[in-house]
């Protein structure tokens, strides 16, 4: 039987012959290499002459800079781009290649017009910020670039310049602590309205970023918000894991997901809350849910589950569909293996593999904002959040490894927690899924899919954002608008088409899908905790320094 090293080998080979392939049908197609303007069709006369009207979608940040509009050279060099990239990108699906081969090359070529895109080269860069420091600004971002290429192994956009400080800059909602586990902390959140929702939301975040991404500067904080609106809100708030925690697998989040609302329930004296999970955390929030609906069914008691709030979330872990060729179960066994050896998983190498999932938006655009331009980022709170990782057990990295290759929580009874097998048909309670459109993680269809799996009254919502900035959506972002429809189609693309497209975040349209489902007002508990749940700490808690 071949090692994996040998397997690892033929799969280069394949890449290889892949690439030669395609020198090989250059001859034959050569427009895959030459840009399609030199070839003197319509459109690249129009440019040529300066007559063209072809723009840059609106979405894509790279050309954001009024000069490649008004000065004529930019605008002629970046219609040129347009038409190149995408003839390049057409030509693929001209050439004889196998499912296998054609993904590895649309990557490929997704890398390569990315990184020689007009924006990225420095020559081509706005010269305005050089010419006014006399060149100063440039000396002086190509030695902070070489810095952070030598010292960091995150792309270098990530390493913000500004600090900030749990509980001070960020994460400084008012709040407490009443309850610590090993794994994680329950953070109450002081209402700032005399009058409250009598049912509680309970946030529930990845269990491999911190806690604080719906908690950032005031502006940003997406909890701040929902208090503002009378809401009673919770979080939890996971433990940075260590070697002595490398047996912590799916279940074990799950458990503690679940624990955690049976005791938000005993403190409130509610019967059933609403919860509110993102990423990761949404998927622990479907989980949980349908396991409890599951429970509840069989012993004829409360649900203790109200409504759920599954934002920038999927469901769908085939990663083939998302981002790639369909992984070889050796190369899986192996990165296991290496797992296991190393039982915790630094987060930070993860998050440099998502950068090249979308380059534009996480490694050219950055790198050319910071480097070439010198500005600053203009979220400095979500960035800093980006970098501030939580690791990740051998555990629960084996369990998401073992779920790439298929989609088995999607199927029924195909997998089973807490000796319960899971079907999320059995979810029952009204659903809010909220994707975004730009998002390089979950792609939104992804999370329509995942949408369509769950059961009761299912409310699906579109924000045309990328994955952290569809959560954080504060009132008053620029250029933002969300589409909604009454009806959940089978399909995704027929779903946008008959969509209402909105202005603005969609916040205030889940602060009232939510308020419908939180019963009357009645006025806020006079302390934090109580008697069986004192205040353990001030929020954000321990955890979030660890």
């Amino acid at each position: 039987m071949p090692s994996n090293h040998e397997k690892l080998g033929k799969r280069l080979a394949d890449s290889r012959s892949m690439c030669f392939e395609l020198a090989r049908s250059g001859v034959s197609l050569p427009l895959i290499f030459t840009p399609q303007f030199i070839a003197c069709d319509e459109e690249s006369i129009r440019i040529i002459s300066g007559q063209s009207d072809l723009q840059a979608p609106r979405t894509d940040h790279r050309f954001k800079d009024p000069i490649w509009r008004r000065n004529a050279i930019y605008r002629a060099s970046m219609q040129a781009y347009l038409i190149w990239s995408n003839n390049l990108k057409e030509q693929i699906t001209e050439i004889a290649l196998n499912d296998y081969q054609r993904k590895l090359l649309q990557d490929a070529v997704r890398q390569l017009t990315q990184m020689l895109a007009p924006e990225t080269i420095p020559g081509n860069s706005p010269l305005q910020h050089i010419y006014e420091s006399r060149g100063a600004s440039l000396i002086h971002d190509l030695h902070r670039m070489t810095h952070d290429l030598l010292t960091h192994t995150l792309p270098a956009h990530q390493n913000t310049r500004k600090q900030f400080k749990a509980g001070k800059h960020i994460a400084a909602t008012p709040g407490a602590v009443i309850h610590r586990s090993k794994m994680l902390e329950l953070i109450q959140y002081t209402p700032l309205t005399t009058e409250v929702f009598r049912t509680p939301l309970l946030i529930v975040p990845s269990p491999v970023n911190r806690f604080y991404l719906c908690d950032l500067h005031e502006q940003n904080s997406l909890v701040h918000y929902l208090l503002r609106q009378g809401f009673q809100v919770y979080t939890l708030s996971w433990r940075n894991p260590l070697i002595a925690h490398k047996h912590w697998d799916l279940e074990c989040y799950i458990n503690e997901t679940i624990n955690s609302i049976h005791e938000l329930t005993f403190l409130t004296g509610q019967a059933s809350i609403n919860l509110m999970g993102f990423a990761a955390g949404g998927m622990l929030t479907a989980i949980a849910s349908s396991l409890l609906a599951h429970s509840s069914d069989a012993s004829g008691s409360t649900n203790p589950v109200n409504s759920a709030t599954l934002a920038i979330t999927s469901l769908q872990t085939y990663l083939g569909a998302q981002v790639g060729p369909h992984l070889d179960d050796s190369l899986i066994k192996a990165a296991k293996t290496l797992a296991q050896l190393h039982d915790v998983a630094d987060a930070k190498k993860l998050a440099g593999n998502f950068a090249w999932l979308c380059p534009n938006h996480l490694l050219w655009n950055p790198l050319v904002s910071n480097y070439y331009h010198g500005e600053a980022s203009a979220e400095d709170d979500l960035f800093y959040w980006n970098n501030d990782t939580l690791r990740t057990t051998a555990g629960l990295y084996c369990d998401f490894l073992s779920m790439t290759n298929d989609n088995p929580l999607l199927e029924t009874n195909k997998l089973s927690f807490c000796g319960i097998p899971l079907d999320l048909k059995n979810l029952q309670c009204d659903t809010y899924t909220l994707a975004g459109s730009c998002d390089h993680i979950t792609p939104w269809e992804s999370s329509y899919q995942s949408c369509l799996a769950l059961g009761g009254n299912r409310e699906f919502v579109l924000v045309n954002r990328g994955h952290s900035r569809s959560l954080v959506c504060p009132i008053g972002s620029t250029e933002t608008s969300y589409y909604t429809h009454t009806d959940i189609t089978d399909n995704s693309d027929d779903w946008l088409s008959e969509a209402t497209q909105h202005s603005g975040s969609w916040w205030p349209h889940w602060n009232n899908w939510l308020a419908a489902r939180s019963g009357e007002k009645h006025p806020p508990p006079r302390q934090l905790g109580n008697d069986q749940h004192p205040k353990l700490a001030p929020a954000p808690g321990r955890y979030v320094f660890e």
